[in-house]
């Protein structure tokens, strides 16, 4: 199933895909994400996404970052959709682009052509 598309950015090739959430309002909001190999969680978003839902914070989660150093980042409970499926899951507030994590990501074998333009497509590895 195709899920999004390959783009050249600031640092390379980068797969994006397309995401919905939902907050408890039942406000929702459709965009890209970057697709995250070394993100371990399952998404996460610019504050002023999560502001914009309404999402209701959990509390505040320690994470590991790529460079070793660990910070505090606030967490939210929210509703995504990707790939066809829905999930209710901790969504964090980091940064300014929209990441989907590996736990979004298991039980599937992810494939993207490493080209402008490329397609980014995922299987459920029982297929």
């Amino acid at each position: 199933m195709k899920i999004g598309s390959v783009r050249l950015g600031e640092g390379g090739l980068m797969p994006w895909v397309l995401i919905e959430v939902k907050g408890e309002s039942e406000s929702r909001v459709s965009m890209e994400a970057l697709l995250d190999s070394g993100f371990t969680g399952a998404v996460s978003l610019p504050l002023r996404v999560i502001k914009e839902l309404n999402l209701t914070w959990s509390g505040e989660h320690s994470v590991t970052l790529g460079d070793a150093s660990e910070v505090g980042v606030d967490l939210y409970e929210g509703i995504v959709e990707f790939a066809g499926s829905r999930y209710r899951c901790a969504i964090l507030s980091t940064g300014d682009v929209p990441t989907v994590g590996m736990h979004l990501m298991q039980e599937a074998q992810i494939c993207f052509e490493a080209v402008p333009g490329g397609v980014v497509t995922l299987a459920s590895i029982d297929e």
